[in-house]
């Protein structure tokens, strides 16, 4: 059965006006040799750069720390954490729901959404030691950074605080902010985790996240256990559908539609709507969604243009059999010839 096993999806934490450069590097230059790599051995490579994925009215409503939070748990075990010189935005208020669904947050309401990323994809876990890697940025790289800019990369008084409570008020949190940022360090340093310190610029640090990962890749998916190449082709159909599933609103109402249909017949139903209008999306969503509340139930999923070989209908018909003969234990082999490798999959759907 094709599922995430052979999936590396990688959280990266970092506070954000200061590390766009980053970023950026990462996500344009080191990111695709590793997907590259990732996909010759066989595994379904992610990363998640929430800069795109919380609009301003979720963060204005306060949904940024849960979707963090459900984003890390989604990435599990990898991690990234990248720190500069600043210790990042401290929410107002943690929403009592959020709470009540991860109690520890209640002992860390005044930290920033970095420190409470970090607690929660490594720090609170003991597991992830073989599998978060932090990078620390050398601090005279501010130096390097435009006086018009600076206040970007370094703590300042927030305008917010200045208003609020004056510019001394708003001074002595400044100070307090580097004090927890130094603590922060200071418990990464400390907790055994692959830590390196003072890289000079963004292209250093992607040859260390390139260097560690690859690494990394070799240890967990070495070149002579690579899959083969059918059970290749299913796992690039579940990562199709798991990229439709990271940003997904609005097609939830049709999902009670097709429940019904399915209790009521086994009669198949076909879904139909213009080009673009979400139909892959719709279908990815609810049936990942399905298998996790039936994952006793088969279900095979297939997606024009997940793969090269996605419009062949025998490459898919030999797949989906592949598929049925492992989970079914169905003891018959493929059948070579097209002929009858067609009138089999009636045969084993049957």
């Amino acid at each position: 059965m094709i599922t995430s096993s052979r999936t590396m999806r990688v959280f990266v934490s970092s506070t954000f006006r200061d590390m766009q450069a980053e970023r950026d590097y990462l996500v344009k230059f080191i990111f695709p040799q590793l997907r590259k790599l990732c996909e010759s051995r066989g595994v379904i490579w992610g990363e998640v750069d929430l800069r795109w994925g919380i609009t301003d009215e979720q963060s204005a409503e306060g949904q940024v720390l849960p979707i963090c939070l459900a984003e890390i748990e989604r990435s599990r075990p990898y991690f990234i954490g990248l720190l500069g010189e600043r210790y990042g935005w401290i929410p107002d208020v943690i929403d009592s729901e959020l709470v009540a669904q991860e109690p520890w947050l209640a002992e860390h309401k005044n930290q920033s959404v970095t420190e409470l990323e970090i607690l929660h994809g490594v720090l609170n876990d003991p597991k992830m030691a073989e599998h978060a890697l932090f990078y620390f940025r050398d601090p005279k790289y501010i130096q390097t950074i435009d006086q018009e800019k600076l206040d970007d990369f370094i703590e300042v008084p927030w305008r917010d605080d200045i208003e609020k409570y004056g510019i001394a008020e708003a001074q002595r949190r400044v100070e307090e902010r580097k004090i927890k940022l130094a603590s922060l360090k200071k418990d990464i340093r400390n907790s055994g985790l692959l830590v390196k310190e003072n890289y000079q610029d963004p292209q250093q640090l992607g040859e260390w996240v390139l260097a560690d990962l690859t690494t990394l890749i070799h240890e967990l998916y070495p070149e002579d256990e690579k899959p083969d190449p059918l059970v290749q082709e299913g796992m690039l159909h579940y990562a199709f559908a798991q990229s439709r599933a990271q940003v997904y609103i609005g097609g939830e109402r049709y999902f009670s539609k097709i429940e019904a249909h399915f209790e009521e017949t086994s009669q198949p139903l076909m879904l139909v709507g213009e080009s673009g209008s979400g139909k892959s999306a719709l279908l990815a969503n609810w049936g990942l969604q399905y298998k996790e509340d039936h994952p006793n139930e088969l279900v095979l999923m297939h997606f024009i243009g997940a793969s090269a070989d996605s419009t062949n209908v025998n490459r898919m018909v030999r797949r989906l059999m592949s598929e049925l003969k492992q989970r079914l234990g169905i003891a018959d082999e493929l059948p070579i010839n097209e002929k009858e490798l067609r009138s089999a999959f009636g045969n084993w759907l049957y």
